[in-house]
């Protein structure tokens, strides 16, 4: 299915669970951005761009003839954050979550994922690790970004060693001067902000995925 046939059913699906048919005022919705996680939310020239930013643009234009309307904060928000003004009420939606069964406890996704994302490790280059399966990384120091399901994943690891940080950006610096083993993200992600920092002569991803996810 392509991006645009998906974000056409993710519309409908908004606007069956949210808009009141009898009524010509204006729903208000509010979202936010999550910080640091290019390439779907990030800052350039002082304004916050990315995948997820344009499909909220998107479904604006398709829901603007239903007086339904998405309004987004132009402030970065950390993933914690996220979570809670969403179970608080605070926010109506955000674009681009991945769905887990404790997640679904909490939060009402869409029926139909926007895409898929494998998650993967990064290394130093130097490094001959290969990721063969969760006994492969006992022992090993692994960053991920805070608040995430796969920060939390590599918590439960046996012999694995978590070190959580708030920014993506922050977790490939500490993985290029070797103060960490690996690091991982989604592979979208890692590859963006790799690039973005000119780091592709230093660091590389490991090809098997440690996971799929999709995003919502």
């Amino acid at each position: 299915m392509t991006m645009k046939k998906k974000i056409k059913r993710f519309w409908i699906i908004i606007l069956l669970l949210l808009f009141n048919s009898s009524t010509s005022a204006e729903t208000v919705l509010t979202t936010f951005f999550q910080a640091d996680a290019g390439p779907r939310y990030f800052k350039h020239d002082g304004q916050v761009v990315g995948i997820c930013v344009d499909i909220i643009d998107e479904l604006n234009k398709r829901l603007r003839h239903a007086n339904l309307k998405i309004i987004a904060h132009h402030e970065y928000f950390p993933t914690q954050r996220m979570f809670n003004y969403l179970a608080e009420g605070k926010a109506d939606l955000f674009v681009g979550m991945t769905k887990t069964e404790k997640r679904t406890q909490i939060y009402r996704f869409s029926d139909i994922p926007l895409y898929n994302i494998p998650y993967v490790f990064a290394k130093n280059k130097e490094d001959s690790f290969e990721y063969t399966g969760l006994k492969s990384l006992k022992g090993k120091r692994i960053s991920c970004l805070r608040g995430t399901n796969s920060c939390l994943k590599i918590g439960e690891i046996l012999g694995a060693v978590q070190d959580d940080l708030d920014g993506l950006e922050q977790i490939i610096r500490k993985l290029s001067k070797g103060r960490t083993d690996l690091a991982i993200y989604p592979k979208l992600g890692l590859q963006w902000i790799i690039r973005n920092l000119d780091l592709q002569g230093r660091i590389m991803l490991i090809g098997k995925p440690f996971k799929n996810r999709y995003q919502h």
